[in-house]
C-alpha cells in the first residue's frame, strides 16, 4: 500500500513538473490599458489566476496538450474564451465592456422652487406647511418671520423684517416673486414684507450659491412662489387679527385653469378714530400721527 502511494505521488509530481506555463496578458479592447483583477483559467477547470496591475497572469496547462481554451472574466466586461495551442507560451486577450443601453438626450429644465431644489449648505426651501406656525404670529402675519429662522440668516430684531444673509447688509439680499425681480418687497420702511402667508406656496432661501442671472443679489437670494390656482374646487381662506384682516379665494375657470384672488388690509385708522372720537382720550393720536400706517395689498393670479 505504501509503495502504491509513493508511485502515485511520483506520477503526480511528474505531471506537475511537465506542465506547460502560459503567460496571459489581459487589456481593455477599446482603451488598450491593462486590466487588473481579471480571472484567468482553463475552460472546464475551477482554478483561476488573477491578473496583476500590468494585466498579467500565468496558468498551468498539462504538457503535451494539443489545444485548449483559456477563459477570462472580469465584472463589467464580456467573458472571453480564447483558444491556445501547445508551445504557444503567451496569449493576449482583449475584453470589451458589456452592452450599454443608451437613450435620448436628457433635458433638465428649471421649475418653480420646491423641495426638490433644496441643497444642503446652498439653499433651504420652506413650503406653506413649514411656515404655517412661524409666519402667522406678530402684529402682521409675514413670511419673513419664517425666513428669519433659517440657517445663514441673521436678524437684529427691532422694527424691521429685513434679514441679514451671511452677515451682509439687508439690501444686499435679492428677492424674486414668481420669477419677477422685486426691488423693495416691504411695507412701513422694512417693518413687514409683502409676502402674506396665505398667498405663498414656497419660499427658497439661497444663502450659498445662486444663479448669476439675478445680478442684484449679493449676500443671498429669496425666491417666493405664490399659490397655484386649483382648477377643481372653490376654496376660500382668510384671517383676522387686532390690526388686519385678509381673504383669499381660488375659483376654477374651466377644467384646466383657475383664478387666485385676494388681499390684505389693516385698520389701524379705526384705533385712531376710537381713541380720538369715541373715547375722546388725550393726547390725541392724530396730533402725533397724522396718518396711521396702513397696508393695502391685493393679489391676482
Amino acid at each position: 500500500m505504501k509503495r502504491l502511494s509513493a508511485i502515485l505521488a511520483l506520477a503526480a509530481m511528474a505531471l506537475y513538473l511537465s506542465a506547460e506555463t502560459i503567460r496571459v496578458r489581459v487589456s481593455d479592447g477599446e482603451l488598450g490599458i491593462p486590466l487588473e483583477g481579471a480571472a484567468v483559467g482553463e475552460r472546464g477547470k475551477s482554478e483561476r489566476s488573477l491578473t496583476d496591475a500590468e494585466g498579467l497572469a500565468t496558468i498551468e496547462l498539462p504538457d503535451g496538450f494539443r489545444r485548449s481554451f483559456v477563459v477570462v472574466e472580469l465584472p463589467g466586461y464580456r467573458p472571453a474564451s480564447v483558444p491556445v495551442r501547445e508551445g504557444q507560451g503567451s496569449l493576449d486577450v482583449s475584453l470589451s465592456m458589456t452592452d450599454v443601453i443608451e437613450g435620448e438626450g436628457l433635458v433638465v429644465e428649471r421649475g418653480v422652487p420646491g423641495k426638490s431644489d433644496e441643497k444642503p449648505g446652498v439653499s433651504v426651501v420652506m413650503d406653506s406647511k413649514d411656515m404655517k406656525t412661524t409666519a402667522n404670529f406678530g402684529l402682521v402675519e409675514d413670511v419673513m418671520s419664517s425666513i428669519k429662522t433659517l440657517p445663514g440668516v441673521g436678524f437684529s430684531g427691532g422694527w424691521s423684517a429685513q434679514p441679514s444673509i451671511r452677515g451682509g447688509y439687508p439690501n444686499e439680499m435679492g428677492t424674486v416673486l414668481d420669477d419677477v425681480y422685486v426691488l423693495y418687497p416691504f411695507h412701513w420702511g422694512g417693518a413687514f414684507s409683502i409676502f402674506n402667508p396665505n398667498m405663498v406656496d414656497t419660499a427658497k432661501m439661497s444663502h450659498g450659491v445662486f444663479s448669476a442671472r439675478y445680478g442684484r443679489a449679493m449676500s443671498g437670494l429669496l425666491e417666493v412662489t405664490t399659490v397655484k390656482p386649483d382648477s377643481g374646487l372653490v376654496r376660500v381662506t382668510g384671517g383676522i387679527s387686532t390690526t388686519s384682516c385678509d381673504l383669499f379665494a381660488q375659483v376654477p375657470l374651466g377644467d384646466k385653469a383657475g383664478a387666485f384672488l385676494g388681499g390684505k388690509v389693516t385698520y389701524l385708522e379705526s384705533m385712531q378714530f376710537l381713541n380720538d372720537v369715541v373715547l375722546d382720550a388725550e393726547p390725541k393720536l392724530s396730533e402725533t400721527i397724522p396718518t396711521m400706517p396702513f397696508i393695502r395689498d391685493f393679489y391676482a393670479k
